[in-house]
């Protein structure tokens, strides 16, 4: 024979099951909460990391444009003066030669 409790008994127990049930998923809750907030604030505190990392790159590679600009122009700079002076050095080395020209012709003339 099956014994089977009055109808008052298996309420309680029922209502005690579910009272522990409940408690025992809030305490679930409330600690995948704190676990959440905190994982959370990591991956905020990461990100800001990452954020501060990124505009301090942007800064740096900024800066390097602006130097590498800055000496493109010294560079076109030198670089036109260089070729200026090469071809006054052309120039004047041509008139060297057609002034030795002249002179050895007057040399020849003379003679």
């Amino acid at each position: 024979m099956l014994f089977l409790p009055p109808p008052q008994v298996t309420e309680e127990l029922i209502r005690a099951e579910l009272e522990d049930l409940g408690t025992t998923v809030q305490r679930h809750k409330e600690i995948l909460e704190e676990r959440l907030v905190d994982e959370v604030a990591t991956l905020q505190a990461e990100l800001e990391k990452q954020k501060s990392g990124l505009k301090a790159e942007k800064l740096a590679r900024e800066e390097l444009a602006e130097r590498v600009a800055e000496h493109a122009d010294k560079h076109d700079d030198e670089a036109r003066k260089i070729e200026t002076l090469l071809t006054r050095t052309k120039q004047t080395e041509v008139r060297r030669v057609l002034n030795l020209c002249r002179l050895i012709a007057k040399g020849c003339a003379a003679t």
